[in-house]
C-alpha cells in the first residue's frame, strides 16, 4: 500500500529506521514522477549503503556516528522538502505564495542589497526638494513594501535550510543596517514557515536571534516563533530542539520569559471566553449607563441628562461607581493578560489589506501604502492616527483595522473634534511608554496579532494553528509540557507556578490544560518540593488515580504530623474510598489542630454517621446549627445524621428548606426524596427523584440509570432503613413511568 508523505514522516519519527524510510521515499518519488528529487534520493541512499557496506566488512570508522547523524538529518530534510513541494501544488496559500516567490531573486547578495539599500534611500529622501519629496517617498515605500511582501512569501515556502542559509539570515536579521520593521516581518515569515513544516535550522535561527538581536521587538518575535515551532512529535529532531532549549534557558531571563509566554498563550486561546464574559458581565453595565461619558479626566455626566439630578439625585453617583468598577474590571483583565479587544475587532478584518498574507505581521506604521491614500487626503491625518493609536493598548492588526475604519468616517467628524484629536486632547486609555517597551507587553501584542491571523485569516485552514495542542485535542498548546525537551531542565523551577496558573482554567466557557498538567506531573518529579508534591497528589485525587496520591500524603505527614494540607488530602482520599474508620482518625487530628474549623468538624460527623454512630455526631451538629443557622453544609450533614438516626420528619424539614433556597444542590433533591420515601409519601418522593435527575443535566426515561446509580451508592444506608433492592427498582420504574 502506498504511503503518503505525512505517513512516511510519522513512521520515520516513530521507529527511526533510516534505510527503510529511504526506500519508501524512493518509491514515492518514483510513483509520483518527482524527477527533480531523483538525484537527491539516489545520493542519500548511495552514501548510506556505503556506510552499511563498510560496517559489514568490519572496517572501523571514527566518523561513523557523525556520518550516521548526517544521514538521519538528510533523510528528514528530503521528506520535508517533498512535503513543501506537495503543498505548493495542493495548498491554496502555498500556491499563491510560491507564485509570488517566483518573482524574487533569492541571491543572498541581492537580498542584502535591497534591504540595506532601502535604509540608504530613506536617508537620501531628506536631501530631496519639497516639490518631489512626497511623491518619491510614496513610490519608495510602495516599491519596498511589495518587495518585502514577496520576500516574506519566499521564506514562507522555502525548502529546508542549510547551515549557510541559516548563518546568512542570522547575520542579516541581526544587522543594524536593515530596517527594523523589515526584520520583524521576516522573522514572522520564518516562524510561519517553521510552524507549518518543521525545519530545525529555522527554529535554531529563531533561538539564536533571540539571543543576538539588540532590538526587543525582534527578540520577542523570535522567542514566540521558536516556542510555536516546538514539536513533540518530531522525534528525529528532539535532540536538536532540546539543545536549542538549553541554550535559550541559559540566558539570564530565558526560563522566566518562556513561562510568561506560555501563560500569555493560554490567555490568547481563551479570548473567546473572555469576550463572552465581557458581553455578559461588562457591556450591560456600560450600555445601561450610556448617559455617562468617559473623558481624559474621568467619567462625567452628559449635559443633556442633567435633569436626572433633580429626579434621581443619587442615581448618577451610583451609575458612575458601577461604570468605574466595570472599567476597572476590564483593565484588570487586560493587565492579567486577557485579550479583551478580540471580540470588538474580529469583525474588522475584511479590508483589502488583510487579504495579503504578509500584512498580518507588519508592525503598524503610517507610511504603509494602504494608509497613504487616507493620510494624503488631509494634512494632519497622520498626526491624528499617531495620537489615537501610538499609546493605545491595541496590537498592530487592530491598529490597522482602526485606521481603515477611521478613514471612512473622518470626513464626517466636526473640525473642532479633529483639532482636539490632532492636539491629543481626547481622552483614551493610554499605555505608559515604559510599559510599551517591556518584553512582556511587546510579546503580548505580537501574540494577539498571531492569534487574529490564525483565527480570522480568510484561508486560515491552510495553516497549522500553533495555539492549539496537537497532542491533546481541544486544549491550548502547552509547549513547556514537552518532557523530551524540557524534562530535567531549569524549567522545573517554574512548573508549580504554571500548574497553579492553569488550574483556574477549564470551566465551561474556557479551554483547560488537563492533558498538559498530566504530562508535566508524569515526567517532572520533585520529591523535595512539598508544595509541588501536594499539587500533584491533589491532582491525582481529582482527575487521575487516587491511589498515587495516598503515598504522597503519607510521606508528607510522616515528615510533619501537623501538615494540614497533607492531612486534608488524606481525609479526601479515605472518604473517596469509603474508609471511614481511617478518615475518622485523621479528622480528629484536624479538629485538634483547628478546633473552630467548620469543615473539619463536619467531616468528622460524616465519618461517625457513616460508621453507624450518628448519636455521637448529633451534639456537634446541633451546636454548629445553632452557631451557623444558615450554613447549607451544616444543614446537609445535620439532615443526613437525622435520617440515619431514624428522624425522617425532622430531616424532611431541613431538606425542604434547602431545596427552596438559593444554594440547592442536586443531592438535596435526592436526599429529600429519601426522607419523603421513608415517611411514606412515595408520590412526592418520586417527584423529588425526578428533579434530581433533571438537576444532574439528564432526562427520564432515557437516563434512568442515573437514579439507579445513586441508589447503588447509598445502598448501605437504604438497607439499614429497611428499603430492599426490590423497592429501589420499583421506585426507579415509577420515576421512569411518570415521565
Amino acid at each position: 500500500m502506498e504511503m503518503t508523505l505525512d505517513a512516511i514522516l510519522e513512521a520515520y519519527n516513530a521507529h527511526g529506521r533510516v534505510w527503510e524510510t529511504q526506500e519508501r521515499v524512493r518509491d514515492y518519488i518514483r510513483d509520483h514522477s518527482l524527477y527533480s528529487f531523483q538525484d537527491r534520493i539516489e545520493s542519500v541512499m548511495a552514501n548510506y549503503a556505503l556506510m552499511l557496506d563498510y560496517l559489514e566488512r568490519g572496517f572501523k570508522d571514527d566518523k561513523r556516528d557523525r556520518f550516521y547523524q548526517e544521514a538521519v538529518a538528510e533523510t528528514y530534510r528530503l521528506i520535508q522538502d517533498l512535503r513543501i513541494a506537495d503543498r505548493k501544488k495542493t495548498n491554496p496559500s502555498y500556491k499563491v505564495a510560491a507564485a509570488h516567490a517566483a518573482t524574487v531573486n533569492m541571491d543572498q547578495a541581492e537580498i542584502r542589497n535591497r534591504l540595506e539599500g532601502f535604509v540608504a534611500d530613506q536617508a537620501m529622501l531628506a536631501l530631496e526638494p519639497d516639490s518631489v519629496r512626497q511623491e518619491r517617498h510614496r513610490a519608495l515605500y510602495e516599491r519596498h513594501t511589495d518587495y518585502v511582501s514577496r520576500l516574506f512569501d519566499s521564506i514562507f515556502v522555502s525548502s529546508q535550510w542549510s547551515e549557510a542559509e541559516m548563518g546568512f539570515y542570522l547575520d542579516l536579521l541581526s544587522s543594524p543596517t536593515v530596517d527594523i520593521l523589515d526584520v520583524q516581518v521576516l522573522v514572522s515569515a520564518v516562524t510561519l514557515s517553521c510552524v507549518n513544516v518543521f525545519d530545525p535550522r529555522k527554529q535554531q535561527l529563531l533561538c539564536d536571534l533571540f539571543l543576538a538581536s539588540a532590538d526587543e521587538h525582534v527578540r520577542q518575535r523570535a522567542l514566540v516563533g521558536w516556542a510555536f515551532s516546538l514539536r513533540w512529535d518530531e522525534k528525529m529532531m528532539l535532540d536538536r530542539q532540546r539543545r536549542s532549549a538549553l541554550k535559550l534557558m541559559a540566558h539570564d531571563t530565558g526560563c522566566r520569559q518562556l513561562m510568561e509566554l506560555q501563560k500569555q498563550m493560554v490567555y490568547c486561546v481563551n479570548a473567546e471566553a473572555d469576550n463572552r464574559k465581557i458581553q455578559r458581565d461588562i457591556m450591560p453595565t456600560l450600555l445601561n449607563n450610556s448617559h455617562l461619558q468617559i473623558t481624559k479626566f474621568g467619567i462625567a455626566e452628559k449635559e443633556e441628562d442633567s435633569l436626572r439630578d433633580i429626579l434621581h439625585p443619587d442615581a448618577d453617583e451610583k451609575a458612575m461607581d458601577e461604570v468605574e468598577a466595570t472599567i476597572a474590571k476590564m483593565r484588570e483583565m487586560e493587565k492579567s493578560g486577557s485579550d479583551i479587544y478580540f471580540g470588538g475587532f474580529r469583525h474588522m478584518k475584511r479590508y483589502a489589506f488583510f487579504y495579503t498574507l504578509s500584512n498580518w505581521f507588519v508592525p503598524f506604521f503610517t507610511d504603509h501604502p494602504y494608509l497613504r491614500n487616507f493620510i494624503g487626503k488631509h494634512p494632519g491625518n497622520d498626526v491624528i492616527l499617531g495620537n489615537v493609536l501610538s499609546g493605545g493598548p491595541f496590537c498592530n492588526s487592530d491598529k490597522y483595522s482602526f485606521a481603515f475604519a477611521f478613514s471612512q468616517v473622518i470626513d464626517r467628524i466636526p473640525d473642532n473634534l479633529k483639532e482636539m484629536l490632532r492636539g491629543g486632547s481626547v481622552g483614551m486609555v493610554m499605555v505608559p511608554e515604559s510599559e510599551q517597551q517591556s518584553p512582556a507587553y511587546i510579546r503580548r501584542m505580537y501574540l494577539q496579532d498571531l492569534y487574529r491571523f490564525f483565527q480570522l485569516y480568510s484561508s486560515k485552514g491552510d495553516f497549522t494553528d500553533p495555539f492549539l495542542s496537537t497532542r491533546h485535542a481541544g486544549e491550548p498548546n502547552v509547549f513547556v509540557g514537552i518532557g523530551d525537551i524540557f524534562g530535567g531542565t531549569q524549567m522545573g523551577l517554574w512548573y508549580l507556578d504554571f500548574l497553579r496558573f492553569v488550574s483556574k482554567f477549564g470551566a465551561a466557557d474556557s479551554l483547560g490544560c488537563r492533558g498538559a498538567v498530566t504530562d508535566i506531573c508524569a515526567f517532572h518529579q520533585d520529591p523535595d518540593n512539598r508544595d509541588y508534591q501536594l499539587f500533584v497528589a491533589y491532582d491525582h485525587l481529582k482527575y487521575g488515580d487516587p491511589e498515587q496520591a495516598l503515598p504522597v500524603f503519607r510521606r508528607l505527614t510522616d515528615c510533619d504530623p501537623h501538615d494540614e494540607w497533607a492531612l486534608k488530602g488524606l481525609v479526601r482520599y479515605y472518604l473517596l474510598r469509603h474508609r471511614y474508620d481511617d478518615a475518622e482518625k485523621v479528622c480528629r487530628q484536624l479538629v485538634d489542630l483547628r478546633p473552630g474549623h467548620i469543615v473539619y468538624q463536619l467531616n468528622l460527623c460524616v465519618c461517625l454517621i457513616s460508621l453507624g454512630r450518628s448519636n455521637e455526631a448529633m451534639p456537634t451538629l446541633y451546636k454548629l446549627d445553632y452557631e451557623h443557622p444558615d450554613h447549607p453544609d451544616v444543614q446537609r450533614v445535620l439532615a443526613w445524621g437525622q435520617m440515619n438516626g431514624g428522624k425522617y420528619v425532622q430531616a424532611l424539614g431541613v431538606y425542604q428548606k434547602l431545596c427552596a433556597g438559593p444554594s440547592v444542590a442536586p443531592d438535596d433533591w435526592l436526599n429529600q426524596g429519601y426522607s419523603l420515601w421513608l415517611t411514606g409519601d412515595v408520590a412526592a418522593a418520586v417527584a423529588s427523584f425526578r428533579r434530581y435527575v433533571e438537576q444532574m443535566g439528564r432526562k427520564l426515561p432515557a437516563d434512568v440509570d442515573v437514579l439507579m446509580e445513586a441508589f447503588g451508592k447509598d445502598a448501605d444506608f437504604l438497607s439499614k432503613q429497611g428499603v430492599s433492592e426490590t423497592d429501589r427498582r420499583l421506585i426507579v420504574d415509577l420515576a421512569s413511568r411518570s415521565s
